[in-house]
């Protein structure tokens, strides 16, 4: 990763997670298809309930069809990768994967960012989204100090300030299914397959296998962590590209991340 300007004006802002009470347990095969409720969300820095008790889960037998309105899929690997040449102009789409971001016109991939430089991921998006508010999180908890890059509250980008983070210096983060661009036109924001924040996911939690995702248990019903795409695998994790839900609802959609069994 290029040297980081350390020097830029930066807001302070302390950052403490502090989440108790989780004693996830895993189901076996016979349960999952025994269960007849559930549903998925985590929270990586975005929390979902209070007081949660995670359990493992599985979606409901009667599982209902996700909204006809999702943008289709882009695959992972196409485009360019050299953004500096590139007309960013009518990106009208960005798509978070396991190792990268993918920028598009419509269907067609304009260029992809690897998930490994934040410096030319905040330049590329900055081109697509318009500047960033900056802030740094001096980390506690479950999350590192960080620079946190974001854009209207619906798309931000880590960049850890220690190097040698185990699974990535750099994660993405979509919390909207839009944002506006720095033209003044809306960009659409989703994960692989075309899923989107605020779409009912019922259907793919239902379908994704008991190791790869994770509910947590709440008063107001089950939240899950969903391993929507993987990528590389950490220390025995499961890291990739985590949607974190409230209920069925896709509330976030983060990469990379770790399937995490302990509710942090």
């Amino acid at each position: 990763m290029p040297p980081r300007n350390r020097h830029r004006p930066l807001i302070a802002l302390a950052l403490l997670v502090v989440l108790s009470g989780c004693t996830p347990t895993v189901e076996t095969d016979a349960e999952a298809s025994a269960s007849t409720s559930a549903v998925p969300s985590f929270s990586s820095p975005t929390s979902p309930s209070d007081s949660p008790t995670p359990t493992r889960s599985v979606a409901p037998e009667t599982i209902a069809t996700p909204p006809a309105s999702a943008p289709p899929a882009a695959s992972e690997a196409i485009g360019p990768t050299d953004t500096d040449d590139v007309d960013l102009s009518a990106v009208d789409r960005i798509q978070l994967h396991a190792q990268q971001i993918v920028l598009l016109d419509g269907p067609e991939a304009v260029t992809t960012l690897p998930l490994d430089d934040a410096d030319a991921i905040v330049a590329a998006l900055t081109r697509v989204l318009g500047e960033p508010r900056v802030e740094e999180i001096i980390g506690a908890g479950c999350l590192e100090d960080t620079l946190d890059y974001r854009w209207s509250d619906a798309m931000r980008v880590f960049d850890f300030i220690e190097a040698g983070h185990p699974i990535s210096d750099v994660r993405a983060i979509i919390d909207a299914p839009n944002v506006l661009g720095a033209s003044g036109s809306p960009v659409s924001l989703e994960g692989p397959s075309g899923v989107y924040v605020d779409g009912d996911i019922v259907t793919l939690i239902g379908d994704t296998p008991a190791e790869r995702k994770v509910g947590y248990q709440f008063d107001t019903g089950t939240d899950w962590a969903v391993l929507l795409q993987q990528g590389s695998q950490g220390g025995g994790s499961l890291v990739g590209v985590i949607g974190y839900t409230t209920g069925t609802v896709l509330r976030s959609i983060q990469s990379p991340d770790v399937l995490e069994e302990d509710f942090c």
